[in-house]
C-alpha cells in the first residue's frame, strides 16, 4: 500500500484526539516463534512510531489463518478505506501471483471481471519513471489509467508516455482526456474508406472487416447468449494474445499488512 507522509500523519491525528476504536489485527509469523505478522493496522503503527502517538495498540491475534489468509483478510478491511486505491490493489494481486496464485483466482476472490483484472494487471508493465509518478498521485491514476499508459509505452516509449502522464497529474483532466491522447497517438485516425474493407448489415446489428480489425455490434437474444458467448470467444482465443504474465515487483513484507 501506498503509506504517504500525509496518510500516516492524519492517522496518528485521529489517534491523538480520538483514540483507537478498533484493533490492529496479527497473525504468529510461522518463523520466528513470538514475533507477529500485521494483517491490518500497518498505517496505526507507523503512526505510533513516526510520532509517538501511543505507546501501545490494542490487538487481535488470529492464529489460525496462514500469511496468504491474512493479506486476503487485510486487503477486504482495506476495501472499506478510502485511502485504498487501484495501485495498491494491483500491488497486493501481483504479490499474491508472486506467492502463487492466478490471476483467474484473484479475479475470483476480489469479485472482478477478466477485463477488470487484465487492468490492474497493466500496473507491472509500466516502468519505474511513470510508477514514480503513479505513486505521487496513487488516486488520479487507477487502473483505467494504468491500462492506457502501458499501451502508449509499449507503442511510442518511456519518454512520451511519461510526457503524458505528467501533464494528466498536473492538470484538471479527467480520464477520458488521457484516453483520447492515448488512442491519437497509438491508433490515428485515417480515411474511413481506406480502413473499411467490407460490411455487413443485418436486422440486429452489422459486422466489419478492417484493414486492421474487426468490428461487431449485434443484439443476440437472451436464450442464445450463453451458446453465443462461448462460441466467440472459442473463436477469439485461436488468434487473441494473452497478456504477458511476470513476477511481481519486490515489496516490503509488510505490504499484506495493510490499514
Amino acid at each position: 500500500m501506498v503509506y504517504t507522509h500525509d496518510m500516516i500523519l492524519n492517522r496518528a491525528e485521529e489517534l491523538r484526539t480520538q483514540g483507537q476504536h478498533d484493533p490492529i489485527h496479527l497473525i504468529p509469523n510461522p518463523d520466528t516463534p513470538g514475533r507477529y505478522i500485521i494483517a491490518d493496522g500497518w498505517t496505526r503503527v507507523q503512526a505510533c512510531i513516526q510520532h509517538g502517538v501511543l505507546d501501545e495498540l490494542l490487538a487481535e491475534i488470529h492464529p489460525h489463518l496462514n500469511p496468504e489468509q491474512a493479506g486476503w483478510f487485510g486487503y477486504q478491511q482495506n476495501e472499506g478505506r478510502n485511502q485504498h486505491t487501484d495501485y495498491d490493489r494491483a500491488m497486493f494481486f501481483l504479490k499474491m501471483i508472486d506467492n502463487g496464485e492466478t490471476a483467474t483466482e484473484i479475479a475470483r476472490k476480489a469479485n472482478l471481471s477478466k477485463t477488470a483484472m487484465s487492468f490492474f494487471m497493466a500496473f507491472r508493465d509500466l516502468p519505474e519513471d511513470l510508477l514514480l509518478i503513479v505513486r505521487e498521485h496513487p488516486v488520479k491514476f487507477g487502473s483505467t489509467a494504468a491500462y492506457y499508459l502501458s499501451k502508449l509505452y509499449k507503442h511510442a516509449g518511456a519518454k512520451k508516455a511519461v510526457a503524458i502522464a505528467l501533464r494528466f497529474s498536473e492538470g484538471e483532466h479527467p480520464i477520458r482526456w488521457l484516453v483520447n491522447q492515448v488512442q491519437s497517438i497509438t491508433t490515428p485516425l485515417t480515411s474511413k474508406q481506406a480502413t473499411t474493407k467490407k460490411t455487413i448489415r443485418y436486422a440486429n446489428g452489422y459486422f466489419k472487416e478492417r484493414v486492421d480489425g474487426f468490428e461487431l455490434v449485434i443484439s443476440v437474444p437472451e436464450d442464445k447468449r450463453e451458446a453465443f458467448s462461448t462460441a466467440l470467444e472459442a473463436l477469439l482465443d485461436t488468434v487473441a494474445m494473452p497478456i504477458k504474465t511476470g513476477l511481481a515487483p519486490a515489496t516490503p513484507d509488510h505490504d499484506a499488512d495493510q490499514d
